[in-house]
């Protein structure tokens, strides 16, 4: 059994999606102590957070850590949103880095220290929720220039040249050389990791995920230069590099408890694809085929890839990952009924009550992905009328691919790992359930409706966020009738809010009745 453990844990940021989700996920794990800051500590969206304190708190509780999962935009930024608009020199965040994550593996050598960090996105629209201001006008400029150079840089294309000139004499000057300056400055922290863990191969495990990205572009780029630092400087087993970022953290502590002392050997995961002949499609908001992330993030959360071959391995697996897949470039945007037909093919995959399963297999998981930003109704329907066993299985839906393969995967192996945590690994699954497919593919179209009649914004839900909050759950709780009958547990939901007030994503409280 995995020994008993205290974790530091720095979030991303403050949202539900990335400090709650690990909470909840981390019950699964027995004995295991989470030491996270409160959120008084923590940034609001655009509000940073005051940094000394929150790196003297973290400072302070590392000397009391077994493990730590940390990470850089939150300790060196103060979180993501700010290391997309903060004024900070680079002197100043590399002075932080080699103050922190440099002296705490020199003080606490048998500290395993997991660390993650994000290479910027570059959003393709205009809008600056979450980015600078001058991404509200120049947002999908910056994205086409960006886009285009890079595809010049590296295929010599003359026409994609003019492209990129075309949308760069678009942006001001100061603006463009404001969005490099700060590209440069964050790679200046990226550098430093990497060339810290090449001189000390002190820290456990890193992890850089490309937050909302496509083929081409800058970020890209800036993939290409680490990966050549991983090969140039022999890193290929201590660092994972795939697209992603809100769920990276539920992979690192999935993968910290898999390689602790006393753990089970290693899982072999079996992908098992829906549409197999579409597995290398590039998902939306990615640049690389789904297949590809599959097979880094079971690596990358301390698992063995059992398959040579599409769908050929359950019978060597420990753990099935069942992916409902897409069959075009990037998930479709808009919910569709489809025929059961379309899933029956699964079945074979699944543990359906009253059937017999593989003995070989100990757990499962579903990533749901063939819409974008939801769960698939005409999946979750037909799953609950076979019905599949969903007290082993984890499943995730939401945002990215990214996002919820990396979700499903730490919750199987959590669950592989600790068995008498069962009840918290449904638990997590009913949250799942509830956000990903009863909120994201259902009552969060029937809000915007409403929304869109009385004139408000999807952004931001400043006028009424009490009343919002009671639309939702009461939506909600209705969506719960058929999600509690199906996996025989009665589930309530309370202290639903919206973390950056908008419609996207919300917090809640699931409790059982």
């Amino acid at each position: 059994a995995v020994s008993a453990t205290n974790l530091v844990y720095l979030p991303l940021d403050e949202r539900f999606a990335t400090r709650g989700c690990f909470l909840r996920i981390t019950q699964i794990a027995d004995g295991l102590q989470v030491l996270s800051p409160p959120l008084s500590l923590l940034p609001s969206l655009k509000k940073a957070p005051n940094q000394d304190a929150l790196i003297s708190w973290t400072s302070k509780n590392m000397a009391q850590a077994d493990d730590a999962v940390i990470s850089l935009e939150m300790l060196i930024y103060g979180g993501l949103i700010t290391s997309r608009s903060s004024m900070d020199s680079v002197d100043l965040v590399v002075s932080r880095f080699n103050n922190t994550i440099a002296k705490y593996i020199e003080m606490y050598p048998n500290l395993r220290l997991s660390v993650s960090t994000v290479i910027m996105r570059i959003p393709s629209y205009d809008g600056d929720t979450e980015e600078p201001a001058y991404w509200a006008k120049y947002g999908r400029l910056i994205y086409q220039y960006s886009f285009y150079q890079d595809r010049y840089d590296v295929l010599h294309n003359a026409d994609d040249l003019a492209q990129a000139n075309k949308y760069k004499a678009q942006i001001p000057g100061d603006i463009l050389s404001e969005f490099l300056w700060r590209r440069q400055r964050n790679m200046a922290v990226i550098e430093a990791l990497m060339a810290l863990q090449r001189d000390t191969h002190a820290l456990h495990r890193v992890y850089i995920t490309l937050d909302d990205n496509a083929e081409w572009g800058f970020n890209k780029a800036e993939e290409r230069t680490i990966r050549g630092w991983v090969a140039q400087w022999g890193l290929g087993k201590d660092v994972f590099i795939y697209p992603g970022a809100d769920e990276v953290a539920l992979l690192q502590v999935a993968e910290l408890l898999q390689t602790a002392p006393g753990a089970r050997p290693a899982p072999r995961i079996c992908p098992l694809w829906r549409l197999p002949q579409y597995r290398d499609r590039i998902p939306s908001y990615e640049g690389q085929a789904f297949n590809i992330s599959v097979a880094t993030q079971i690596q990358a959360v301390g698992g063995i890839v059992a398959s040579t071959g599409p769908n050929d391995c359950l019978g060597q697996a420990d753990l099935a990952l069942v992916v409902n897949n897409f069959d075009k470039e990037g998930e479709a945007p808009d919910q569709q009924a489809t025929p059961s037909t379309d899933y029956d093919g699964m079945k074979a995959f699944l543990p359906i009550k009253g059937r017999s399963t593989p003995a070989n297999v100990q757990g499962w998981g579903v990533v749901d992905k063939r819409y974008a930003n939801g769960g698939d109704l005409s999946l979750v329907k037909w799953m609950a009328a076979q019905p599949v066993d969903m007290t082993r299985v984890a499943f995730a839906a939401w945002n990215t691919a990214g996002n919820s393969l990396g979700t499903v995967l730490a919750q199987m192996v959590l669950a592989y790992l600790y068995p008498k945590g069962a009840p918290q690994s449904l638990d997590f699954t009913a949250g799942r359930l509830v956000e990903d497919v009863a909120y994201m593919a259902s009552a969060r179209n029937m809000l915007c409706t409403f929304l869109n009649m009385a004139n408000e914004e999807y952004d931001s839900l400043g006028s009424d966020p009490a009343f919002y909050s009671k639309f939702t759950t009461k939506a909600l709780q209705e969506g719960l009738k058929e999600t509690t009958a199906w996996l025989g547990i009665g589930y309530t939901i309370d202290q639903l809010y919206y973390p950056w007030n908008r419609t996207f994503e919300i917090g809640f409280n699931l409790r059982r009745k």
